[in-house]
């Protein structure tokens, strides 16, 4: 594991956001980003969502299907990703 060290100017710059109140993306110290939730995203799914936080996005869609067990092992289920 390396470690890298911020330089002097970098702790300077942030230290002066500190003090200033400010984030370099115009936001201040305790501001959040913007969220969004949205659900039913895909209406070939079962479920579906997606989360927006700032300019962050992830995507979910779960789809179930009813199959036969594994003769093997009969009362496990199945997960295929």
């Amino acid at each position: 594991s390396q470690t890298t060290m911020a330089s002097a100017a970098e702790v300077a710059y942030t230290l002066q956001g500190v003090a200033l109140d400010l984030r370099e993306d115009g936001r201040r110290r305790l501001d959040c980003r913007p969220i969004c939730l949205e659900v039913g995203v895909f209406p070939q799914t079962n479920g579906s969502s997606r989360l927006t936080l700032g300019k962050n996005s992830v995507l979910v869609g779960v789809l179930a299907e009813l199959s036969e067990p594994d003769p093997a092992v009969p009362k496990a289920g199945r997960i295929t990703v």
